[in-house]
């Protein structure tokens, strides 16, 4: 092998790393609050994937309906000390798309509000997006970001 055909594989090597590495997928814009995640599973599949990713990453589930495909969590703590953080995740499933929404909130969940993506508490969007993404990867699935 020549001298350039050794660098030209080298350098394509280094650039395909570079392109595989660096892709994360769809960023979320300001004010997404919509995380939603299109997989090739049917809807039941997705609702039962939904339910166990979710109770195998410590959030309780508060309310399902399996034939409206919806999942309520209770409140998870996400952040801790003198001002913690909770999260409530709903899950919609409707066919092969899971839709993740999150309500947050401080000491009263009676002051649960949508979370989105913004510079106003961005705890909770990492935490509802980290769910997402994951269950995504899990599920071979798109993620998608939308404000609805």
């Amino acid at each position: 092998m020549s001298k350039n055909s050794a660098s030209m594989i080298r350098l394509f090597t280094l650039l395909t790393c570079i392109v595989l590495f660096s892709f994360r997928g769809p960023e979320p814009e300001k004010g997404s609050n919509t995380i939603s995640v299109a997989t090739s599973l049917s809807e039941e599949d997705n609702y039962k994937a939904a339910g166990r990713y979710l109770q195998g990453h410590g959030y309780e589930l508060a309310k399902t309906e399996k034939d409206f495909g919806i999942i309520e969590t209770k409140g998870k703590q996400i952040k801790t000390g003198s001002f913690p953080y909770f999260l409530s995740i709903h899950v919609t499933v409707v066919k092969n798309v899971v839709q993740f929404v999150g309500y947050g909130w401080g000491s009263d969940p009676r002051m649960a509000g949508k979370v989105s993506k913004s510079k106003r508490a961005p705890e909770f969007f990492e935490a509802l997006n980290q769910a997402a993404t994951e269950f995504s990867q899990a599920a071979q699935g798109e993620v998608s970001y939308s404000t609805k």
